[in-house]
């Protein structure tokens, strides 16, 4: 090997280097980005899982509305019957 082959096979190795350096710098990037994106994931999750239960606490609310609505409809039906 020539002392020129030998620069041009170092310089060759160092833009490698830059190269798996940059990878590596974009890889640690991406894992954070994945894990904000999980953590986004699993917020909305248990926005999710609020919103069931505010809808099932919503229709037990309107189910004793109209448990309520339809005894108040029979008494008035049977006050109105007995006069």
């Amino acid at each position: 090997m020539t002392k020129k082959m030998i620069e041009e096979l170092l310089e060759l190795i160092t833009i490698w280097l830059d190269d798996i350096r940059d990878i590596r710098v974009n890889s640690l990037h991406m894992d954070e980005l994945v894990n904000q994106l999980e953590q986004r994931v699993n917020d909305i999750g248990s926005n999710i899982n609020g919103l069931e239960k505010d809808v099932q606490n919503i229709e037990e609310s309107i189910s004793e509305i109209s448990d309520c609505v339809v005894n108040n409809k029979q008494k008035a039906m049977t006050q109105k019957g007995a006069n």
